[in-house]
């Protein structure tokens, strides 16, 4: 099958940046997936704000989609429909990452393009199925089951393992501060050879 992916975010990247700290976990389940469509035969291309002197011709500029007019059979939309306006394909996918109530659907600019597209949505978690408004549920939504990243599955473990540790690995800006208020009220007066390690945010330290 002729598959593309569709993606837009406000810095540069491509397969080749698959293990930099640019990336957030929606992008890297992007490279993955893309990867594991080509092994299993399909014709695949992402397209994104890449550089158009990306040596991987996989990954394309999106401005390029105009010119290519490529038609596919499927096309898959990280969290945004309105990408579909681009491109023709026989069924489209998008990929939601977050629970979405009607009113951040309507700010974001979602609901048009959600009824002119008709796409199927495809979550993380039942969390986000069972609470997901019936009404930008209409043409389907499943269950994805993310898998551990291969560098994850590769990797030795240490038999050195600090019991006292734990580590929030997400960017700080997701839930960071409401993790950090957890410990301090919650965790620690109860636990004090705990030892809390997040990632560094660089706009704002809580």
């Amino acid at each position: 099958m002729n598959i593309c992916f569709l993606d837009q975010t406000n810095f540069k990247y491509n397969a080749e940046d698959r293990h930099k700290s640019i990336l957030r976990g929606a992008e890297t389940v992007l490279i993955n997936l893309s990867n594991e469509l080509r092994k299993k035969g399909h014709n695949v291309i992402v397209y994104n704000n890449c550089s158009n002197d990306t040596t991987d011709i996989n990954w394309k500029n999106i401005k390029s989609i105009h010119v290519d007019r490529f038609k596919f059979d499927i096309a898959i939309s990280n969290a945004d429909a309105t990408l579909f306006d681009y491109i023709y394909a026989k069924k489209k996918f998008v990929i939601s990452y977050s629970l979405q109530s009607i009113e951040k659907f309507i700010r974001k600019k979602q609901l048009l393009a959600y009824f002119k597209h008709k796409p199927h949505y495809i979550l993380i978690g039942k969390y986000h199925k069972n609470n997901r408004s019936k009404l930008i549920s209409l043409f389907g939504s499943s269950i994805l089951d993310l898998a551990v990243d291969d560098i994850f599955l590769n990797t030795k473990l240490s038999n050195d393992i600090n019991l006292n540790q734990a580590i929030f690995t997400s960017r700080a800006d997701r839930n960071s501060a409401l993790l950090i208020k957890i410990w301090k009220e919650k965790i620690f007066p109860n636990y004090k050879n705990g030892k809390l390690l997040r990632t560094p945010n660089n706009n704002k330290d809580f």
